[in-house]
């Protein structure tokens, strides 16, 4: 990147513009964040201050970067954390409550409705839950920064990656969890697919504009995963951390015996449809397993398409990846801003020049 972005912020009836500075390297600033993994257990989700969770915030964060104002004159931010503090205690701290309080409200209400005896979290399962939840946490701090940043190859992927995230989450909060399972698998085989079609353009059209095109192999020979590792962009640790992984999670979504809902495997019986301990911390080891190695996978994709944007000899959309623009000259005091909008889906970024 040769230039700089300028991202306008609206609050109330006043604006200014957030400065993208041509010379920041963003992996370097996921590289440290990625430091504070894995994640301590918590005994209790309100002490997420000075947690591993919140260093990680706070790197993700801790570029103040530079303000300018509408009549063009720039304001370095203070390198103080102010900023990742805001943005910790105003956004990302609430999803990770809501869904703990989630989890414990349909408990609550299981118990009200549901015939005797009372049940309730245990410690240790309240203390691995605690710790999925941070791990959640940090995936949606990814989605907040990877959207603000245009740093992805594929929105919809991204997106849709993380919605398979949540819809884990809401299928084990109410006792799915065989199903909940489904769709961590998803979850890793959207993040994998991202990083596969960003440097296999032509098959991602494909995938993409072909009704009857299926999504490639994850695992095999020619699967997308052996062929990332084949290309150096994941080293084979991480290959056979994905393979194993995905494994695991296809015994549940092809329904092997000893992974139905309705059978206990430790006891040999059908059991019926209810909380189950047991279960739960089946499904919060795999999701764990699966964000710890999602992060990565992410991380590992924006800084390759991070250095796929420097080295293209054209600007393109972020979005869609189309080429066309149309150009608008806006002036704030002395500094002069180009309003590029995207032919194709309208996406529009503000830059220091015209591309």
């Amino acid at each position: 990147m040769k230039h700089s972005f300028y991202w306008k912020v609206t609050i109330g009836d006043k604006f200014f513009f957030v400065v993208e500075d041509k010379n920041i390297k963003w992996h370097k600033i996921l590289n440290k964040a990625l430091k504070n993994l894995p994640f301590k257990e918590i005994d209790n989700i309100s002490k997420l201050k000075n947690s591993n969770f919140h260093k990680f915030v706070l790197e993700m964060y801790s570029d103040g970067g530079t303000i300018m104002t509408p009549d063009g004159i720039m304001h370095k931010s203070p390198k103080d954390n102010s900023v990742a503090e805001s943005i910790f205690n105003g956004k990302l701290e609430f999803p990770i409550k809501k869904w703990r309080s989630e989890f414990t409200s349909n408990i609550d209400q299981r118990n009200k409705d549901y015939r005797p005896p009372k049940i309730k979290i245990s410690k240790k399962a309240n203390k691995h839950l605690n710790k999925c939840l941070t791990y959640f946490g940090a995936c949606d701090t990814y989605r907040q920064w990877v959207l603000e940043e245009s740093r992805f190859f594929s929105l919809g992927l991204i997106l849709d990656s993380l919605t398979e995230l949540e819809a884990s989450l809401l299928l084990s909060s109410n006792f799915y969890y065989k199903q909940a399972t489904h769709s961590l698998r998803n979850f890793l085989e959207l993040i994998v697919a991202q990083f596969y079609f960003s440097s296999e353009t032509s098959i991602y059209d494909d995938w993409r504009l072909k009704p009857k095109y299926k999504m490639p192999y994850f695992r095999g020979k020619k699967g997308m995963v052996k062929l990332l590792k084949k290309k150096g962009k994941i080293t084979k640790t991480e290959a056979d951390s994905l393979e194993k992984l995905f494994g695991d999670l296809s015994s549940y979504t092809h329904s092997k015996y000893e992974k139905l809902l309705h059978f206990d495997p430790r006891t040999k019986k059908i059991v019926p449809f209810d909380y189950n301990e047991r279960y739960l911390l089946e499904w919060i080891n795999l999701a764990i397993k699966c964000m710890k190695i999602g992060l990565i996978i992410f991380f590992k994709h924006t800084k390759d398409w991070e250095k796929q944007l420097e080295n293209n000899p054209e600007f393109i959309c972020p979005g869609c990846h189309n080429n066309k623009f149309t150009i608008k000259i806006e002036n704030y005091g002395n500094k002069k801003l180009y309003l590029h909008s995207c032919k194709k889906c309208g996406n529009q970024l503000r830059i220091d020049k015209i591309l």
